[in-house]
């Protein structure tokens, strides 16, 4: 059975990123990490939704592309702000502005809550800023629930059954200290994140 995955805002070759998103040491850093957690994620038979802002940079089209199984972009703000959609058709199995998903509304930004008709907005573009409404789920990476990581449609599901029946919803992980937890408590992102933190230093020597 294949797997739908969810994952926002990577801002590879986003050359200010580490400044917002403290818990890197540079832009190579940061990248990095994502790419090699795409690389641990991303499965022959399975789905990864990139609900926008995923390069700034034209040299990780490559990378994207080699990435196995389906991969569809939810086009974000800064999508084309740097890459010409022509050389995104290339990369990506499918793009859309918006999508209707299940019962949800795939997106980059939140929708406006009138333009739900009854659905609930899976989207990105906020970062550790979420939308304090229950009807919304923020996959930005820097949220506390994808963790830096990409999450399930299982996940999704479960994530709005939590706030459905506290009533609370997700917040962000903008502090450092915090952030560094959340990465090192997970294997998988505790080896991203220690690999491509040399791989930046020693990279760094070079250039």
């Amino acid at each position: 059975m294949s797997t739908p995955r969810f994952i926002a805002d990577l801002h590879l070759g986003h050359r200010n990123i580490y400044k917002y998103r403290r818990v890197f040491d540079s832009t190579k850093h940061n990248d990095l990490y994502f790419i090699r957690i795409l690389q641990e994620y991303c499965k022959k038979r399975d789905t990864m939704y990139f609900l926008g802002d995923i390069c700034f940079d034209e040299f990780y089209l490559d990378m994207i592309k080699e990435l196995p199984g389906q991969k569809i972009l939810i086009a974000g703000n800064h999508c084309t702000e740097y890459i010409p959609m022509k050389k995104l058709v290339e990369v990506y199995d499918d793009i859309h502005a918006l999508l209707k998903y299940k019962d949800f509304w795939l997106s980059h930004a939140p929708l406006s809550d009138v333009e739900l008709r009854g659905k609930r907005n899976i989207h990105g573009h906020v970062h550790a800023q979420s939308v304090p409404d229950i009807k919304y789920l923020n996959t930005s990476v820097d949220s506390e629930f994808m963790r830096f990581l990409p999450r399930t449609l299982h996940e999704v599901r479960q994530a709005f059954e939590t706030m459905e029946s506290t009533g609370l919803h997700f917040y962000g992980l903008d502090d450092r200290e915090d952030a560094l937890e959340v990465i090192m408590s997970d294997p998988v992102s505790k080896a991203a994140y220690e690999w491509a933190k040399k791989e930046a230093e020693r990279i760094s020597v070079f250039q």
